[in-house]
């Protein structure tokens, strides 16, 4: 679906540089929990790996070791926005990243060409509007 090239470029060509520069943060952020967590950086994590880093990152616990459980359950404290992060120069921003790079990939996914064909059912000319139709009887549908 191409969604780590499409967030590079608004990271790169659309984001102002404070932005890109935070949103790159929270990269080495999460990046960093990997390391202490897992002794690799993210990208070489296995899929269930990933998936950890990222639920601790959504719980704001991505500052600390990991526990290794899956399904974002850490009773784990949370670094505070207030306490320096180790790898970089600016404060803790919570949930910030995380949402931002959730929006993103959904984002990118969605409007991909394989997100139109396969997700969901591309329609370019829809019928009438009917606001209390019944979404089980026609699932999926998209259009522009």
């Amino acid at each position: 679906a191409g969604v780590p090239d499409f967030i590079d470029m608004l990271v790169s060509h659309w984001y102002t540089a404070e932005d890109s520069k935070e949103f790159i943060y929270g990269l080495r952020k999460l990046n960093h929990h990997s390391l202490i967590s897992f002794d690799k950086d993210f990208l070489e994590c296995s899929e269930q790996q990933q998936i950890i880093a990222l639920e601790d990152t959504e719980q704001n616990v991505d500052g600390t070791m990991s526990d290794g459980i899956p399904g974002g359950t850490s009773k784990r404290v949370a670094v505070t926005a207030e306490d320096p992060a180790a790898w970089g120069d600016i404060p803790l921003e919570g949930r910030d990243f995380f949402d931002q790079i959730k929006s993103l990939t959904v984002l990118g996914f969605y409007t991909s060409e394989l997100g139109v064909e396969h997700e969901l059912i591309y329609d370019p000319q829809p019928g009438s509007y009917d606001g209390s139709l019944d979404f089980d009887e026609v699932g999926k549908h998209y259009t522009s």
